[in-house]
């Protein structure tokens, strides 16, 4: 998705970030020890992203 994003030239601008949160949450559910900050910042990314991506949906 993130692919097809960047060749659309819609890459939200919180991306980078985001790819480090999806590190730290794949780590999580494959049962390794994550450090509660990191965790939580994931959680922060994940829905800074995901409001991004919305905005570049536009309305609706």
């Amino acid at each position: 998705m993130l692919r097809d994003l960047r060749q659309r030239g819609l890459v939200p601008a919180s991306t980078e970030r985001f790819l480090e949160a999806l590190r730290v949450m794949n780590e999580a559910s494959h049962g390794m020890d994550v450090d509660v900050e990191a965790a939580e910042r994931a959680v922060e990314v994940g829905a800074a992203f995901l409001v991004e991506l919305k905005e570049l949906g536009g309305p609706g």
